[in-house]
């Protein structure tokens, strides 16, 4: 009987010790915060939803900050764009204005030729001395674009494969999902 107890209490403890090692090898494979989930649509119907693996969760984590420094530079040219329109608007006008045409003449008066290249130069002065903050956009942009691909790269592992037409990320800011479909807020 002592033999017994014995092999019993050695199965029991190795029972135990190995699922102790399963455990933490999959606790340490799949350590992510549950508040991440991709959900996979395709014609506004869930297909599938997933936990984010942490390296999804890192890559994402990544590029929703490249993007909040995108917004923050494009905030001076954002603060432009209401000239430019006026500019542009302008330009357009005087353009209509100096070149007449009709079926069988063409008439340019040079009067509004010149105000619309005043106008156009003012417009690239505009430009000019917001050119630093463009440029800076461009780089962040490409940025964005190298950051955007290892995202991508990253959720091909979970979604290929899958047909969709949409994913959707769920995190700690954004716990439910609110999606619109053809216009109308479809939840899914």
């Amino acid at each position: 009987m002592k033999k017994l107890s014995k092999l019993s209490v050695l199965l029991v403890a190795t029972g135990f010790f190995t699922v102790a090692a399963i455990s933490a090898g999959s606790s340490a494979t799949a350590n992510v915060d549950n508040n991440y989930r991709i959900r996979v649509l395709q014609d506004c119907k869930l297909v599938a939803e997933y936990a984010m693996t942490q390296e999804q969760i890192n890559a994402y984590q990544e590029l929703q900050k490249i993007e909040g420094t995108m917004a923050a530079l494009e905030l001076p040219i954002k603060a432009i764009e209401q000239q430019i329109q006026v500019y542009s608007n302008k330009i357009e006008q005087l353009s209509a204005l100096a070149i007449q045409e009709t079926d069988t003449t063409l008439h340019i008066d040079k009067t509004y030729l010149k105000q619309q290249d005043e106008v156009a130069k003012q417009l690239q002065k505009l430009i000019a001395s917001h050119q630093a903050d463009f440029d800076a956009i461009g780089q962040q942009g490409e940025k964005i674009s190298a950051v955007a691909h290892k995202f991508e790269k990253a959720m091909a592992v979970t979604i290929d494969g899958l047909e969709h037409d949409q994913i959707e990320i769920l995190s700690p800011e954004k716990l439910t999902s609110s999606h619109y479909c053809h216009n109308e807020k479809s939840e899914v």
